[in-house]
């Protein structure tokens, strides 16, 4: 919707980044989201427009 956006803590969890500043649990879930990516052998992609949040997870067969 025309409100969707994603805090510095959630870009910082969703992109493998540890948390520096910020709401941890605004991170946790983000990266735990990028960990399981990650450790499946699989990639997380974020694209953050105006009023549009995408994320992506490609994951190997």
């Amino acid at each position: 919707g025309a409100r969707a956006r994603l805090k510095p803590e959630a870009v910082a969890g969703l992109t493998g980044r540890p948390l520096d500043e910020g709401l941890p649990g605004q991170w946790i879930q983000p990266y735990w989201l990028w960990l399981t990516a990650r450790d499946a052998g699989g990639s997380l992609a974020v694209q953050a427009d105006e009023g549009r949040v995408a994320l992506t997870i490609h994951m190997p067969n």
